[in-house]
């Protein structure tokens, strides 16, 4: 799906970027979400569910592979099932100018 297909779909879905995604970029439809396979590294992402933002993946129900499960960081099933996800941001430069690793925050 090229960059264009995915805004217009974001759009169909009712979600454009906003202040909420902090900048993100905009959520896109569940069904759009890149898949997990078992015995594969999960490929997380960012879900949302109508009440809740969080990280997670989806990977093929075991009995149908049709049917997605949505799982978070620890495994967990996530209920509702998500309606919309984004890819993660960049994980954050641990050299901060002027800063320590300490001192902007992460372990040192």
């Amino acid at each position: 799906m090229t960059s264009e297909q995915e805004q217009q779909a974001a759009n169909e879905g009712g979600i454009g970027q906003s202040a909420s995604t902090g900048g993100l970029g905009a959520w896109l439809p569940i069904e759009t979400a890149p898949e997990s396979r078992h015995g594969e590294r999960p490929k997380y992402v960012l879900f949302y569910n109508g009440h809740h933002v969080g990280t997670g993946y989806r990977y093929p129900a075991e009995d149908d592979d049709d049917s997605w499960v949505y799982a978070d960081e620890c495994g967990e099933f996530i209920f509702p099932i998500p309606t919309h996800w984004m890819p993660l941001p960049e994980a954050p430069n641990a050299k901060v100018s002027g800063a320590g690793t300490a001192s902007a925050g992460l372990p040192g």
